[in-house]
């Protein structure tokens, strides 16, 4: 009794041996049954029945072909198919497992696919792709060096590939193949990213989009078949990175790439549904003709003409004038730096007209306008940075060849040159062009035109959360603008444009709903009313008006500027209006933030209750500091501290003259 094996009872009798021919039949059959259950809709309640028995139909194959090389001769070529087979099960197998949530089972049959495998040359495709399921398998576990590793075996493997004669003259398996490939750069892309090694993710992501955009338009697709509008969002989503790199001009490239992309398929979706309703209209009236004939009992009824055909799509290079961006030109003119104002401008605009938009392609169109609009604050920013770096206010700013952009090399090796788009703008590809207000200007006029019309598809109803982006970058682009401008009084101006582009709209939120929203909201109008607020005690210095009239106007400018901070503070204190003793780790350097804003706010005003309600303030900032340790603070706790031992010696001062006993 002790030699019974455990499970036996349960165990499968092994099959038979088949001939060689059987088994390609049997493979083959299994391939295209398999195919068929993957695509089969299952109850919600049994969501993986059909994955089931594909599982099964394959442990069936796979079995069937270890038979067949156990009974054939070892090396012989009928052996070597039948190992093959099994190994292309087991990696079906594999995907299996994964996609119906059963990692841990899956592990096995992928490294057993991949050890099958290896070296098989007709297979390269399926090697690349067990590999690269097994690294997303580590990849899902966080284990992203050893998913790092696989997916570097993967690139060396489709290296090898390319070698092999029987790979590259079977159009369909090198196709498999660069497809495969195609995943492998995509999953690079975020296993560096995952380790933050955002330069060299950032290089895997533009190859994966380079990639798929040269697999456009090639039949057999499925799974890898070219989907502009997700291209198109990967491509904006590539230009914030380039943009938050200060590769102003790569960003301004992938934004172009995605226009010219989602107008092209706005120009083919456009066409098919022409097509389609002359299809529809034929064939109507064929039926309507046909029915009056038999009608009037007509024998020789004349056929219905054929429906006129569409119009060809348009060449790429006439898409790519109706969609270019507006931008600056080539110009670099430190006196002025004028709108690309074209027919091209004018043909770009009749073409975003929203009324010949699906709701898909308006929304589309909007994100790629937030995204450029994004891009000219962005410029607008950089320029101002280095404007003030060249008066000397920024020495220690590291060196221009150590900013992390510059690693990306040229825009040559960063571009899509098969859409044969526009050369950089001046402005994009260097910043510092952008030295006087005019120029500051126009970039800000770009930018809020592309905003505006980002903001008639993105309305509050609908689209809250874009609406508010959209309002952000309006916002972002006045305070930009505002650092150019030498008027104190219009710089004030533009601020409060600010506040009146996001108050009313903040003021229509459920904030139960939209909480953080809401929060962010109200700390951006403190911080704007605190900017206004500065501008303020700028001009009341340089006033010749009486003292009681310009503190008249300092008042009411201080009033306005802690009512915007206690809004936003009081969402954080306890139902009897008590301050937190600790606020969530996500938003805290926000809340001592704004209250150091209300202190300074509050001492703003040089009188006793001016520098009592500042004082007020910061011994509260002082006992939260001295409570929780907030990192990166550290500077902000020390000037507290000062604060608050050096106003009691001001106030008493300031009573001392009040009274007359200085």
């Amino acid at each position: 009794m002790s030699g019974l094996k455990s499970g036996f009872l349960s165990e499968e009798k092994p099959p038979a041996p088949v001939s060689a021919a059987q088994l390609e039949t049997k493979f083959e059959e299994a391939l295209v049954e398999a195919k068929r259950l993957r695509e089969v809709e299952n109850p919600e309640e049994r969501p993986f029945d059909s994955r089931y028995e594909e599982r099964d139909l394959l442990g069936k194959v796979a079995r069937q072909a270890a038979a067949n090389a156990a009974a054939e001769a070892e090396g012989s070529a009928a052996a070597r198919r039948a190992r093959v087979i099994e190994a292309l099960a087991n990696g079906l197998i594999g995907k299996n497992f994964m996609e119906t949530e059963e990692p841990g089972s899956a592990q096995a049959k992928l490294e057993a696919a991949i050890a099958g495998l290896e070296g098989v040359a007709e297979e390269s495709a399926a090697h690349v792709e067990v590999l690269n399921s097994l690294g997303v398998l580590w990849a899902n576990r966080g284990e992203t060096q050893t998913s790092l590793e696989l997916f570097e075996r993967a690139i060396a493997a489709h290296a090898k590939a390319r070698t092999e004669e029987r790979v590259t003259s079977d159009a369909e398996a090198l196709q498999r193949l660069e497809d495969q490939h195609t995943l492998t750069t995509f999953y690079l892309a975020q296993a560096y990213g995952n380790l933050g090694e955002r330069t060299k993710s950032a290089a895997h992501c533009f190859e994966t989009m380079r990639r798929q955009l040269a697999r456009r338009g090639k039949s057999g697709g499925g799974e890898f078949a070219f989907d502009p509008a997700q291209w198109a969002r990967n491509a904006v989503d590539l230009a914030r990175y380039y943009s938050a790199v200060d590769r102003y001009e790569v960003a301004e490239h992938c934004l172009r790439a995605a226009e010219a992309i989602l107008v092209s398929a706005r120009h083919e979706a456009k066409l098919a549904r022409e097509a389609a309703a002359s299809k529809a209209e034929a064939s109507a009236s064929a039926a309507t003709a046909a029915a009056e004939a038999a009608a009037v009992d007509v024998s020789d009824a004349p056929t219905a003409a054929p429906a006129a055909a569409p119009a060809a799509a348009p060449a790429a290079a006439e898409i790519a004038l109706v969609e270019r961006t507006v931008c600056l030109d080539g110009t670099s003119s430190d006196k002025e730096a004028s709108l690309a104002h074209s027919a091209a401008a004018a043909a770009r605009a009749a073409a975003r007209d929203p009324t010949a938009l699906t709701d898909d392609e308006a929304e589309g169109a909007a994100a790629l306008d937030l995204a450029w609009s994004e891009l000219y604050v962005n410029v607008l920013k950089r320029a101002w940075l280095l404007r003030r770096r060249a008066a000397g206010e920024y020495p220690d700013e590291p060196d221009e060849d150590e900013r992390e952009g510059v690693a990306l090399g040229p825009l040559e090796g960063l571009s899509f040159t098969t859409l044969g788009l526009a050369s950089p703008s001046a402005a994009c590809a260097q910043p510092a062009s952008v030295r006087t207000f005019e120029a500051a200007r126009e970039l800000f006029k770009l930018g809020s035109a592309h905003a505006a019309r980002a903001k008639a598809t993105f309305v509050l109803d609908g689209f809250v959360t874009h609406h508010f982006d959209v309002l952000e970058r309006e916002a972002n682009l006045y305070a930009q603008l505002a650092h150019w401008e030498s008027d104190l009084n219009r710089r004030h101006a533009m601020h409060k444009r600010r506040i009146q582009l996001l108050q009313p709209p903040l003021e229509q939120l459920n904030e139960r709903a939209y909480t953080q929203l809401v929060r962010q909201g109200l700390f951006d109008l403190a911080t704007i009313s605190a900017e206004m607020l500065e501008i303020r005690v700028s001009l009341v210095n340089t006033s010749t008006e009486p003292v009681a009239q310009r503190l008249r106007k300092l008042q009411k400018e201080i009033t306005e500027t802690a009512e915007a901070c206690r809004k936003f503070l009081s969402r954080f204190d306890a139902k009897d209006g008590t301050p937190p003793a600790k606020v969530d780790e996500e938003q805290e350097r926000a809340y001592i933030t704004c209250r150091f804003t209300l202190a300074r706010a509050h001492g703003k005003l040089p009188t006793l209750d001016g520098m009592t309600a500042s004082l007020t303030e910061f011994e509260c900032i002082d006992a939260y500091l001295r409570r929780n340790k907030v990192e990166g603070m550290e500077e902000e706790a020390k000037m507290c501290r000062e604060m608050v031992e050096l106003l009691p010696h001001k106030i008493a001062a300031a009573q001392k003259k009040a009274t007359g006993t200085a």
